[in-house]
């Protein structure tokens, strides 16, 4: 009878073994791949960084001109009255007078304190930034599938141990029990061994607990369905060659959440360049071409039409705003 239950337990044993085969065998690679194929936080940086290459143009820092089409029709309907020199009255009622003007206009700022070139500086530091938190945001990802998936390993092996352990302590149990049956063991020899075996199932049932949470867990920071089964590898190849002090070194060099302070420190110097800027007069270069057109009920022109160019410029110098200026530079 017992040599039976060791049978069974031995074929529940490969069974087990034959269905993880079964599984998907997820690598520490694959497992990468999907993060950061899937995972929200980098598709967010992602396009974060996407918008600030876009933001990086000379007409978005404000270097070309703007040029406006406009085009404004009027009409009037009134009773008018005109008292001329030698006091005729001419009067008119429901006289309609109109108007038509349209045409384009030039408005280039060509001067304005250095902001514009500090705004593409700032502009440029920006989409170096986006691109510090994008690598920021992968590196973190990936240390956390590393940390889970390492994590996973080790619980795997564990579960492999204790099922080797209950076969070895259901197998004391029978010697005990047999032992006992033929009068050269003690009762409590068998109940310690029904207590070790009892011990190790509630181990065993913990250890794959704590495996299943830990897949789910994975396979939430891989963004798939938590119900997802898959087995990881046995064991993790640990590169010999690596040197703790080489790594150190370059991960301070190539530290991105530092990168990204360095970079935050001059955004904040160009956006204080540009505040510095409002000191300075400002130029702008204007011209247009338009056209008016316009006809009347009453008066002496009942038909009007011009057209033609306009050009200047338009200077502007802060001289005082209520100390803004100060309060905007501290």
């Amino acid at each position: 009878m017992k040599t039976k239950n060791i049978i069974k337990s031995l074929i529940f044993f490969f069974f087990c073994i034959i269905k993880i085969n079964a599984q998907e065998v997820l690598t520490i690679e694959n497992a990468i791949k999907i993060a950061l194929e899937n995972n929200f936080e980098i598709k967010l940086a992602s396009n974060n960084l996407d918008i600030n290459k876009t933001n990086v143009a000379v007409g978005n820092a404000g270097m070309l001109p703007k040029l406006t089409a406009t085009l404004v029709d009027a009409n009037r309907i009134e009773n008018s009255s005109q008292t001329r020199q030698d006091g005729t009255v001419n009067a008119l009622d429901n006289a309609k007078n109109n108007s038509l003007n349209y045409g384009v206009g030039l408005d280039w700022t060509v001067f304005d304190g250095f902001k514009m070139f500090a705004k593409l500086d700032q502009l440029k530091e920006l989409q170096k930034l986006g691109e510090a938190q994008l690598k920021r945001t992968i590196i973190m990802k990936i240390s956390e599938v590393n940390s889970v998936y390492f994590d996973l390993v080790q619980q795997q092996q564990q579960l492999a141990a204790l099922d080797t352990t209950i076969v070895i302590s259901t197998q004391r149990l029978t010697l005990a029990q047999n032992r006992f049956n033929i009068g050269k063991a003690s009762k409590l020899e068998v109940l310690n061994a029904q207590v070790d075996l009892n011990t190790d199932k509630v181990t065993l049932l913990r250890q794959k607990e704590s495996y299943i949470n830990r897949k789910i867990a994975l396979n939430q920071i891989l963004a798939r369905d938590s119900k997802v089964d898959f087995k990881v590898v046995d064991e993790v190849t640990v590169d010999g060659k690596l040197i703790l002090a080489d790594l150190m070194a370059l991960a301070e060099k190539q530290n991105p959440q530092l990168e990204s302070e360095i970079i935050n420190k001059r955004v904040s110097e160009l956006q204080l360049k540009q505040i510095r800027g409002e000191r300075y007069p400002t130029l702008n270069l204007t011209s247009g071409y338009n056209f008016l057109e316009s006809e009347s009920s009453l008066g002496f022109t009942s038909q009007f039409s011009a057209r033609g160019l306009s050009y200047g410029f338009r200077a502007s110098l802060n001289v005082f705003d209520g100390f803004a200026q100060n309060r905007n530079e501290k």
